[in-house]
């Protein structure tokens, strides 16, 4: 089940409605079932943040207290950035973009993973890739959450989202180029 910790659902999403999340304390946790934590993967949405510069989490599926668990999608410096560990103590996989990102713009970025193989896309270009070492994602016991870093409790955040998150998507496979631009 979904659960929601204060955004708002508006009518300004880039396909109908979304969630708005105001950068304090704003988050939605989407559970931690296995399906949540595929070894073959893409993740994909469309943001619109309203403060590009600062670190703000996009999806993540780690408490923010293991420093390396899972994956997350985040815009870190004006740029979106795909961090997945391999073996829990460090991101083997750390892919940034090409494009820096402007505030108040709408993005779509998808970020896939594949043993041996990892790309991120903006706006359906792809921006980076990475060929690394065959493995796993190492994944820890938390939740997946959209718009904020957690603690194991869902209590505390970091890295809160300021702006819109639209047309969440986590697929158990990775999409190929074509899929991604249509």
């Amino acid at each position: 089940s979904i659960q929601a910790s204060q955004p708002v659902w508006n009518s300004s999403g880039k396909y109908g409605g979304a969630y708005s999340f105001d950068g304090v304390d704003d988050y939605i946790s989407a559970g931690n079932d296995s399906s949540l934590k595929p070894n073959i993967l893409t993740y994909s949405a469309w943001f619109n943040s309203r403060t590009i510069s600062t670190t703000q989490i996009i999806i993540d599926n780690r408490r923010n207290t293991d420093t390396f668990a899972g994956c997350l999608a985040a815009l870190i410096s004006s740029q979106f950035r795909w961090l997945c560990t391999l073996d829990g103590t460090a991101w083997g996989i750390n892919l940034m973009s090409d494009t820096t990102l402007l505030s108040n713009t709408w993005y779509h970025f998808a970020a896939t993973f594949k043993s041996g193989e990892q790309k991120i896309y903006i706006n359906g270009m792809q921006q980076a890739s990475s060929q690394t070492t065959a493995g796993t994602i190492f994944y820890d016991l938390y939740n997946l959450h959209i718009g904020s870093d957690i603690d194991g409790t869902d209590t505390g955040t970091a890295n809160e989202f300021t702006g819109t998150i639209d047309e969440v998507q986590l697929y158990n496979r990775t999409l190929s180029t074509e899929e991604i631009q249509a």
